[in-house]
């Protein structure tokens, strides 16, 4: 099951992944980006100090100089013309004989105040009492079993002082000191230990750095709104086409809608047309049947429906009209659709008959009865 309450511990992430990174990268380039400054390291000499300049990459010995008005110039020229060293960290190195290590194992629960823990107990661990040295802890690794691991580094008081009055005579200004047997050159920031007292130490302003970055942000900025400028304008090109694109669409679709419509109304108006053409005019129809029917004949009622007429009315010799009817080719299929009654009255037949009616066009109607 996932603990869900597990710490992480950021600054510690930051320190295992930027010392990974370091690792891969070119010894030049990690040398830039690892310590930008480098080291200024000064080791007492004799009567002298040693000055090496370190970086990532290597180590160049400066020279030995001591508190002559000579060696002081000497060194003055030196960092006037080599910037890198004069902006490197200057870093005291007791030697193995003026300083002291010692491994120690306190319980995990001793971690979050073990400076107060040594100061107070410093003297079960070494010779010294507190108020004798200078001292400080480098941790070895993670907690094992509820244990810490621990280097303890002092120096007596009186050597890192008269070190550092040695050092600062010649110009410099010392930011740490260390020990031979653990330099903290090749560690990071929260790794690393400082036996200099926090009044002993030079630190420097950290304007220029916080400039250089800002610096650098702002190019890192500049560069991508430069490239992404074109980007941005393409998008906005592609965007405004999209755009276009579904207007035009759109009004392709209503005028294509448009066309469906007027085609379907001249196929209507063509179907209306050809119906109408084919479809006798009732005028014509009644003028038609009154020349053809006798004087005798008498039509009473007459209905028209898809082609085919009905004619009600009487008729002297009713068994005549089918006749007289197909005689021209303007009706056909002429039909009694009733039975020829006798009227008590009139004398006369009285009919019910249905004929289909054929084109004007082909019909051949007599002019006379």
């Amino acid at each position: 099951m996932f603990k869900l309450d597990t710490q992480i511990d950021l600054g510690a992430f930051w320190s295992w992944w930027t010392k990974e990174l370091m690792a891969v990268l070119p010894a030049n380039i990690a040398s830039s980006l690892y310590h930008s400054k480098g080291w200024l390291i000064v080791e007492p000499a004799a009567e002298k100090l040693k000055l090496v300049y370190q970086n990532r990459a290597q180590a160049t010995v400066l020279g030995e100089f001591d508190s002559s008005p000579e060696a002081k110039a000497r060194l003055k020229t030196l960092l006037d013309e080599q910037v890198m060293i004069a902006n490197a960290e200057v870093l005291i190195r007791i030697p193995e004989p003026l300083g002291m290590k010692k491994i120690l194992s306190l319980p995990e629960a001793a971690g979050a105040n073990i400076q107060q823990v040594l100061a107070y107990e410093l003297d079960r661990y070494t010779p010294f009492k507190s108020d004798q040295v200078y001292h400080d802890i480098l941790r070895l690794g993670k907690p094992v079993n509820g244990q810490l691991k621990l280097a303890l580094v002092l120096v007596q008081k009186a050597v890192l002082d008269n070190l550092t009055d040695q050092v600062e005579d010649l110009g410099l200004n010392p930011a740490f000191a260390d020990y031979a047997l653990e330099p903290i050159t090749h560690l990071h920031g929260k790794e690393r230990y400082n036996l200099l007292s926090a009044d002993l130490r030079h630190v420097r302003s950290k304007k220029p750095l916080i400039i250089m970055y800002a610096s650098a942000a702002i190019t890192a900025a500049l560069l991508l709104t430069v490239m992404g400028m074109p980007l941005w304008k393409a998008y906005q090109g592609i965007d405004k086409l999209k755009t276009h694109v579904r207007i035009v669409e759109k009004q392709a679709l209503e005028i294509e809608d448009t066309k469906r419509g007027i085609d379907y109304l001249y196929k209507s108006t063509d179907k209306l047309i050809a119906k109408k053409s084919h479809a006798p005019m009732l005028v014509d129809t009644i003028n038609t049947i009154s020349k053809l029917l006798k004087n005798d004949t008498w039509v009473s009622q007459i209905k028209y429906s898809n082609g085919n007429l009905e004619l009600l009315g009487e008729s002297a010799n009713a068994s005549d009209l089918l006749a007289t009817l197909e005689k021209t080719n303007y009706f056909k299929n002429a039909r009694f659709i009733s039975p020829v009654t006798q009227d008590i009255n009139s004398g006369k037949e009285r009919f019910q008959l249905s004929t289909e009616i054929i084109p004007p066009a082909t019909a051949n109607v007599p002019e006379t009865k």
